[in-house]
């Protein structure tokens, strides 16, 4: 039998698709990523990430409704790592908003998991949003990744943290919203630290 690479797939909004970096086709974060894999074993969707995307079905851009979305189920990959979440912050977090953030969540995983029973799913915590222009989504990432929390419980995901590692490092980004090269080096280690264990 031949040996068959293991499919990643980084599906994601503009911090997946590398806004934020000098090169998105050389330093976003699942392109570092590939890189710390290393590509004999592994083979790393990196064009699955959509600028505006967000949970929320009543969102300007839901990532369902995107062309990345259906390039990510027919993909079929043995590993997703979901990132997203950044735009709904621009919502106001009503007890309506998360019970349909969280359905919409767990929606979406369903979707990606259906050409791959046998997927490994790991939901990742939004960093934290800088300066003052944009404080008041900086509230909201809070309420937001506690959402995302539930979702991992409720849809036997495994939880990635990219807000604590970027607590307190706004340099780490390039507009308060987007890391920097650095900033997507950050989250590549810690999505490599967390799915090498699996």
């Amino acid at each position: 039998m031949e040996n068959r690479k293991i499919k990643i797939a980084c599906v994601g909004d503009s911090i997946t698709a590398g806004v934020g970096v000098d090169d998105p086709f050389e330093d976003s974060y699942p392109i570092q990523l590939n890189c710390l894999l290393g590509s004999s074993g592994f083979d790393v969707n990196t064009e699955l990430g959509m600028s505006g995307a967000a949970i929320w079905r009543c969102s300007p851009l839901p990532y369902v409704t995107t062309t990345q979305y259906i390039k990510a189920i027919s993909w079929a990959a043995d590993v997703v790592v979901v990132c997203l979440g950044s735009n709904d912050t621009v919502n106001q977090v009503t007890d309506t908003f998360k019970e349909q953030f969280i359905e919409d969540y767990c929606r979406l995983l369903s979707d990606l998991e259906k050409n791959s029973p046998t997927v490994k799913t790991f939901i990742c915590k939004i960093p934290p949003i800088f300066g003052e222009e944009n404080a008041i989504f900086a509230e909201v990432v809070p309420e937001i990744n506690n959402l995302i929390e539930e979702v991992a419980k409720s849809c036997d995901a495994v939880l990635i943290d990219l807000y604590t590692p970027f607590t307190s490092r706004e340099e780490l980004f390039s507009d308060g919203l987007h890391p920097n090269e650095q900033g997507a080096r950050l989250i590549a280690e810690t999505v490599y630290n967390a799915i090498s264990v699996f």
